[in-house]
């Protein structure tokens, strides 16, 4: 009997998690009791979002909704920016330039020359 009651009271804690995290909590109460600390455990490491338009539960990751098709946007804004790549702008190659000439200058003025490249013909 004891067994019976620990059982379900994994399953009740079990569907509260899952329910204030937007899943169904019936149907986590019976994950509970049939698989106890399993689904505890499962229903800790579930996630996810509800759809702001039919509020349907989403992937985290999910732009838009599958059920309704709404633009949701990503859920979180990404931890670094995206790798940008070399800039072609005006004031970038003049920037580049600037710096290769201060490195031309400083290795002159320990005595080194950097190798030089043979001219095209």
């Amino acid at each position: 009997m004891g067994f019976v009651v620990i059982w379900a009271l994994f399953g009740c804690i079990a569907a509260l998690i899952a329910n204030g995290r937007g899943a169904n909590g019936c149907g986590w109460f019976i994950a509970g009791v049939f698989f106890g600390p399993f689904a505890l455990i499962a229903a800790l490491m579930s996630s996810g979002r509800r759809c702001p338009q039919c509020q349907s539960m989403i992937h985290d990751k999910a732009v838009r909704c599958p059920k309704c098709s709404s633009d949701i946007g990503p859920s979180k804004p990404p931890l670094r920016p995206e790798p940008t790549y070399r800039d072609n702008s005006s004031h970038a190659v003049q920037l580049r330039e600037e710096a290769r000439a201060r490195a031309r200058k400083e290795l002159e003025e320990l005595g080194l020359t950097p190798p030089k490249k043979p001219d095209p013909e």
